[in-house]
């Protein structure tokens, strides 16, 4: 939550208008970060019923990171509706990861924009993305010159040396044949070397395969959330 504060606070001073933070007069706040056609609100702390009932406000597609507490009372704000839940991991791991740039690997940019929303498009068109995430490292593993899976940083703060990773995704006809694994080493390998040491990652209980991926290169479970999906 350090890091989403701290990224917000730099976003907002940058002139990013897609970060929000909404402090409760009981203490506690909700942090929130708008993505092309989804909003991702977290929960911490201390929150009143008028501050849970903001998050089943709104016309966009949303996804809730709460904490057990406050998801058990959401349920009953919004009795009436019906809503999909998951279990939220929150991975991390801690200190500099040392993996060596696989073959066949690169860092994509704001050029590669195209070639990137038509992966996701195609294949994962409900995932988080937006393009200024090309901004941050963002990685890709090719198979005769084509996407085969992508690897993201969603939030980055240098002066803590901290970054939540996200869009590990593969081409499905592409599966079980390391293309994965590649482009996530790919993105661990370039943040190790720039000073990165505190890493973060979130799925959900069910995809397994990015959960064995996350453990396989060193990362274990710090947390766990509700998630809930709201909207078309």
């Amino acid at each position: 939550m350090r890091l989403y504060l701290d990224t917000a606070l730099d976003a907002v001073a940058a002139g990013a208008r897609n970060r929000m933070a909404h402090f409760s007069p009981a203490g506690g706040v909700i942090l929130s970060i708008a993505f092309d056609g989804l909003e991702v609100h977290s929960s911490l702390g201390p929150l009143a019923d008028d501050d849970l009932r903001l998050l089943a406000e709104g016309p966009s597609r949303r996804e809730l990171q709460l904490l057990p507490e406050h998801a058990d009372r959401f349920r009953l704000l919004c009795a009436d509706e019906p809503l999909r839940e998951r279990t939220a991991l929150f991975y991390a791991l801690s200190g500099r990861p040392t993996f060596a740039m696989p073959p066949a690997v690169r860092r994509l940019g704001p050029e590669d924009a195209p070639a990137i929303a038509a992966f996701m498009t195609a294949h994962y068109d409900d995932t988080v993305f937006s393009g200024w995430m090309l901004a941050a490292p963002f990685f890709a593993a090719f198979e005769n010159g084509e996407i085969a899976a992508t690897a993201g940083t969603v939030l980055l703060h240098a002066p803590s040396g901290r970054a939540n990773l996200g869009n590990l995704l593969t081409r499905p006809d592409l599966r079980g044949k390391g293309h994965a694994r590649r482009a996530f080493e790919g993105l661990l390998s370039h943040l190790g070397d720039t000073g990165y040491t505190a890493l973060s990652l979130i799925t959900t209980e069910e995809n397994l395969a990015v959960r064995s991926l996350a453990e396989s290169c060193g990362f274990r479970i710090l947390e766990k959330r509700v998630q809930i999906d709201l909207g078309s």
